[in-house]
């Protein structure tokens, strides 16, 4: 009983760390973009997780991916920022 507990609690966390590496390299592709912009030629929107979301998908030149999309909006969602 007790091992089989442990192996859900492992499983449990492995798909969480999966899904946080995801994020991450979102994350990190976002940042990439972003630094190719010259900062006194474009501003980026900082209020307004849609524009923000349509400013890097533009700058991506394709569709962001599910991952990228949920860091952006948690960027917002997140009320330390």
């Amino acid at each position: 009983m007790i091992y089989r507990k442990l192996f859900y609690t492992e499983q449990k966390i492995k798909k969480n760390l999966k899904a946080e590496v995801k994020r991450l390299k979102a994350l990190n592709r976002i940042k990439t973009l972003l630094e190719n912009l010259d900062p006194e030629f474009e501003v980026m929107p900082a209020t307004d997780a849609d524009k923000l979301l349509s400013a890097v998908a533009e700058l991506k030149n394709k569709s962001l991916s599910k991952y990228e999309k949920i860091v952006i909006q948690e960027m917002f969602n997140n009320k330390k920022n």
